[in-house]
């Protein structure tokens, strides 16, 4: 073996020992060309052997430094653990050669798993992982499945060269970027050579310097013979001294677990027993809210606190968890299973049919634990609830949960990859304390499976840009000037080779005020030919550097941008502007025609030739957190407006689950609804929403046809499938929608006798109550052009009786009032519809609107 070659062995050494002793991930990555797997035999064996040299190395060192005990207390808890796991898109491909990389390793520990895999491997642990990124992967899966491997593990990523990462399309990964009508080669690869470049901080191997190592001599590689089954290299007992980052200080029933969990599991205990176990009636509307980075414990957590209730008492009705997917809770699940059997108790679980996902725990063959999507959750019972991954639940349901159940403990990761983020974390917890509930703010700091300041993590969130913030912007709020604002089209390969501050600093903005954001976002902004992202700026009349002025002299119309700063960020969608007939007649095959919400939408409900218009659905707009509410984002929409008009589009518009407060920021300026999605979305309880506003004439026609005719629908829909929601919902439903002044009531002289005598109290409410329907129906079909008062609760009472079904009792209890205070209101209520109606019920309006 050459010096050189010694020299590089001893410097490879004893950085991986370096990294096994901080309880650090070791990664390399591997950079091969299209050529690699197309090498001679000769050259092959030596590609082969310069991986498993590198492998062996490592395991050499791992052996020696003792087995990284973080494993043993995974698999406790998780109650199992993969060894070896590959990720790859080509299987077939890979396989053998993997099986030759794997020879001096038992090939039972072996796992090769295809991409999808990273959908359940939340939450479980990999020791030893090649990640295949030679055609790229999705950025939620990328991290999803980096996040797995354990502390002192290693990672070995298969990788491009930058060159042919530029030209990279690959059906599999772009298919999620790529709409209709568009071709892939259409497609200006951004995300991947961006990816590969930060790659670079990771120290890449050449296949050069992989074959130059496997030509050692073979003393080197006879090391293999010291590597034994994990298993049988596992100590048994955990080495403080040697492994000072685990910091298992403390015990929780003889499972090891971190000070940073063991406080907060006290916590957890003290609480729950209160609410739990007391006698006394617990007042409703008390909130934990536990939040942390991935990978520090927080579903374990949770799992253990409640399972040590279960070891106590078993609860008199199920215990409920709920969370967006099932797949979000399995972590929990395993950690109660493998307590419970740790201590010897006859525990089973319940498993979703046809598949191994976990639904509930059963004890003695009692169900104890049940999983509940969040809209089912609502209808259950109990003293307490669990919501992981809050951060993708709507905000009106995590309150509601409130209103249910004695004690909530919210759950959620701040940078994480099902749409949770730190804008969440903030918005909601001010929300709570503005609506005066009991709040109690936890949050876990140290990394469970690997050590603190790891440098995987550290690339991982500087790459995908999970700790992106909002800029530095220094504004006097008072005298704002909204004339000064200006917007600027940001091109990708600018943005994301010369200007990282401005990308981060959008990004920033955008996670700020948009709680469900995914690193996938960032594939988007990247590579999606139809996706085209907005910085709003503001010129001030001083000189000063910002944002800009490290990166670039990039300038727009002669106007230098360092001299300006970044208030607001748009991200948009170009949908339509293609011949309908292009559109298969197949419900199943249009689903196929992705990124054109807006255009099949309108095409399947309002008018078959709507696709031709082209337009920009708003996918995201956001306004600097320290600025809102100075009339910024309203500015901005009229920005993004002028340039429609000045590219040519047709309309523009905007989908997103409705909310009060966003249907009224959206039709104050101007945004009419076309389409609102009759069914609730099972997960989120939301019903989706399109609102669009007309750039050319010829759409104005469309927009307000579709509108009027939509509130006919919401009324329908209110019966049987919005009983549940709040009335404050149900109107800004109706009050998003046109009013249809051309609809007559058949109301007769007979419905008029009969709504008479229930008003003078000589018949009763079923009697009249088809007649009562007919005029609620009517006043909500103009409201709220017509000149008639309703105070507002009144109109609530209206519509959560005669809309929503409701019968008194829960009518009375909904509004917390006296069931005879309730029907006073409503009675006074009739008799102003009924005023109205007789001074205007031979009246003929014009339906004719502008």
């Amino acid at each position: 073996m050459s010096t050189s070659n010694s020299s590089f062995l001893l410097e490879f050494k004893e950085k991986i020992k370096k990294q096994i002793v901080s309880g650090h991930r070791v990664v390399y990555v591997i950079e091969l060309c299209e050529a690699s797997f197309h090498l001679d035999a000769n050259q092959f064996q030596f590609f082969i052997r310069g991986i498993r040299a590198l492998i062996l190395i490592y395991f050499t060192e791992w052996q020696a430094q003792g087995f990284p005990t973080i494993a043993e207390k995974d698999q406790l808890i998780e109650g199992r653990s993969w060894k070896f796991l590959t990720i790859t898109h080509d299987l077939r491909m890979f396989k053998p050669t993997l099986e030759d990389i794997f020879r001096p390793f038992p090939i039972s520990l072996c796992h090769y798993k295809p991409y999808e895999f990273t959908e359940i491997a939340l939450g479980q642990t990999t020791h030893f992982m090649i990640l295949d990124l030679r055609n790229g992967a999705h950025p939620n899966t990328m991290g999803r499945i980096l996040e797995t491997i354990s502390g002192s593990g290693l990672l070995l990523i298969f990788c491009r060269s930058l060159e042919e990462y530029q030209s990279l399309r690959d059906p599999i990964v772009h298919d999620f970027v790529l709409q209709f009508p568009r071709q892939l080669e259409e497609i200006e690869p951004v995300f991947f050579p961006y990816l590969r470049k930060s790659l670079d901080a990771l120290r890449p191997f050449s296949l050069l310097e992989l074959v130059t190592i496997g030509k050692m001599d073979d003393s080197f590689l006879k090391i293999s013979n010291k590597i034994a089954p994990p298993d049988d290299v596992m100590p048994r007992f955990i080495d403080r001294e040697q492994h000072p980052w685990l910091l298992l200080e403390h015990d929780f029933m003889g499972f090891p677990i971190t000070k940073d969990q063991h406080d907060t599991l006290a916590y957890l205990k003290e609480h729950l027993e209160a609410c739990i176990h007391s006698r006394n009636r617990v007042k409703k509307g008390r909130a934990i809210f536990l939040s942390s980075k991935r990978g520090r414990g927080k579903s374990t957590v949770l799992g253990l606190c409640l399972a040590g209730f279960l070891l106590e008492r078993l609860p008199s009705r199920p215990y409920v968890i709920t969370a967006p997917q099932i797949e979000n809770v399995q972590v929990f699940f395993h950690a109660i299973l493998a307590f419970l059997e740790f201590k010897g108790v006859d525990v089973r679980s319940e498993r979703l049919e046809n598949t191994s996902l976990i639904r509930g725990i059963q004890v003695k063959k009692r169900l104890v634990v049940k999983f509940r999507e969040p809209v089912d959750a609502l209808k259950e019972k109990g003293s307490f609830i669990l919501v992981d991954e809050a951060g993708s639940i709507p905000i009106p349901i995590l309150k509601n949960f409130l209103k249910k159940f004695n004690l909530v403990i919210y759950s959620s990761t701040e940078q994480g990859y099902e749409g949770t983020g730190r804008s969440f974390t903030f918005r909601f917890q001010r929300e709570l304390e503005e609506d005066g509930m009991l709040l109690r703010k936890l949050r876990l700091e140290q990394p469970v499976r690997y050590g603190e300041f790891d440098l995987l993590e550290d690339w991982l969130y500087r790459t995908l840009l999970l700790e992106a913030e909002p800029p530095d912007v220094d504004l006097d709020s008072s005298s704002i000037d909204l004339g000064k604002m200006f917007l600027v089209p940001l091109k990708k390969k600018e943005l994301f080779f010369d200007q990282p501050s401005l990308l981060r600093a959008i990004v920033g903005i955008l996670v700020s005020s948009h709680y469900r954001n995914q690193p996938n976002d960032l594939f988007l902004m990247a590579d999606a030919p139809h996706i085209h992202v907005y910085g709003i700026f503001y010129r001030k009349d001083e000189s000063q550097s910002n944002l800009l002025s490290n990166d670039t002299e990039f300038q727009e119309n002669s106007i230098t941008l360092d001299s300006n700063q970044l208030v607001a960020a748009i991200m948009v969608s170009i949908e339509g502007g293609f011949d309908p007939k292009l559109i298969p007649l197949d419900p199943m095959l249009q689903r196929e025609l992705r990124g054109n919400v807006v255009a099949l939408t309108m095409f399947r409900t309002v008018d078959p030739d709507f696709p031709r218009w082209r337009g920009q659905r708003i996918i995201r707009i956001a306004v600097h957190p320290e600025y809102q509410g100075q009339g910024i984002g309203s500015r901005s929409l009229d920005l993004l407006e002028k340039e429609s008009l000045s590219q040519n589009f047709d309309w523009i518009g905007t989908s997103f689950g409705g909310s009060p407060r966003l249907i009224n920021f959206w039709k104050k300026n101007g945004y009419k609804t076309v389409h609102i999605r009759p069914t609730p979305s099972s997960t989120t309880g939301e019903c989706s929403i399109i609102m669009l506003k007309a750039i050319t004439k010829e759409v104005i026609p469309i927009i307000i046809s579709s509108s009027r005719d939509l509130r006919i629908h919401v009324l329908h829909w209110t019966r049987e499938l919005w009983w549940y929601f709040e009335p404050e919902e149900v109107l800004a439903f109706i009050e998003a929608t046109r009013p249809y002044h051309e609809w007559k009531a058949a109301i007769t002289d007979v419905g008029l006798y009969r709504l008479n005598n229930y008003l003078n109290r000589t018949l009763t409410y079923f009697g009249a109550m088809s007649v009562i329907n007919q005029l609620v129906w009517l006043y909500f079909l103009k409201y709220p052009d017509l000149d008639v008062h309703l105070a507002p609760i009144q109109r609530k009472i209206l519509v959560v009786k005669n809309l929503q079904g409701w019968d008194w009792n829960s009518v009375a209890v909904r509004f917390r009032s006296d069931s005879s205070k309730i029907q006073g209101l409503y009675v006074k209520a009739l008799k102003r519809l009924r005023q109205w109606f007789l001074s205007r019920s031979h009246e003929v309006r014009d339906g004719d609107e502008q």
